[in-house]
């Protein structure tokens, strides 16, 4: 199959800083440390596509959380920086900061 028989999906999660994937300091993370939903998202995405067989489909993952970010402020991103990416879908996880 060459790749101009590929299918690409892109997404394009937007949020803040729980999209950005950041965790507070802990016992086991002193440092804190980043681990951002989208990574899971396209693990799972991926062993679906295998397992139904469509191999000739593919997803491609932005992640565009900003900590900190409002909805304001996600709505200003998604009239400039996200639509550049011409995502496929948006996946928007807002809300929290006000």
């Amino acid at each position: 199959m060459s790749m101009v028989d590929k299918t690409v999906f892109r997404f394009v999660a937007l949020g803040n800083s729980l999209t950005h994937g950041y965790q507070s300091q802990s016992f086991f993370a002193p440092a804190g440390r980043a681990s951002p939903y989208t990574g899971f998202l396209e693990v799972i995405l991926q062993r679906e596509l295998k397992r139904r067989r469509l191999g000739h489909v593919e997803v491609a993952l932005v992640n565009a959380g900003l900590p900190g970010d409002t909805v304001h402020g996600m709505l200003a991103r998604l009239d400039g920086l996200i639509t550049s990416l011409e995502p496929d879908y948006v996946i928007v996880w807002g809300g929290l900061n006000e």
